[in-house]
């Protein structure tokens, strides 16, 4: 038996990209909408690497729930087969996205500024230096 080749179309879904691309398009869709002058790469980078985490994980618990492996779509037979991979890029991703020992983080430990507004607003999130901003009119989404 042959195996069947994977259309190219079909890899970002396959590596679970498709979700942190559409939560990346939606954010960015509302941080224009909302008047927001720019936000960070390192909370762009988070966001994506969340949703992507998430996602990921999902696919792998939901190949495991299933018995009938005739049941699982292609996407779910991938992560159930490279679950160790997707696990070990998990595990580096992690500590990322909770500000451990991001490159981000320990890159800009300058002190703390004070935090960003948008029309006026104060609508600060965090204390950590590479998330607030001495510029007017600017938020972190």
């Amino acid at each position: 038996m042959e195996k069947e080749k994977v259309p190219w179309w079909l890899w970002p879904n396959l590596l679970s990209l498709d979700a942190p691309l559409v939560a990346l398009a939606w954010a960015w869709m509302f941080s224009n909408a909302w008047g927001v002058v720019s936000v960070p790469w390192q909370i762009w980078a988070t966001l994506g690497i969340a949703v992507w985490i998430i996602y990921a994980l999902d696919r792998i618990v939901d190949a495991r729930r299933e018995s009938n492996s005739k049941l699982l779509d292609t996407r779910h037979h991938f992560h159930q087969r490279y679950s160790k991979v997707f696990f070990r890029v998990i595990q580096i991703d992690w500590p990322c996205c909770m500000g451990k020992q991001c490159p981000a983080c320990v890159a800009n430990p300058g002190p703390n500024r004070r935090r960003p507004y948008v029309n006026g607003n104060e609508a600060g999130f965090s204390n950590r230096s590479h998330l607030t901003s001495t510029v007017e009119n600017e938020i972190i989404v």
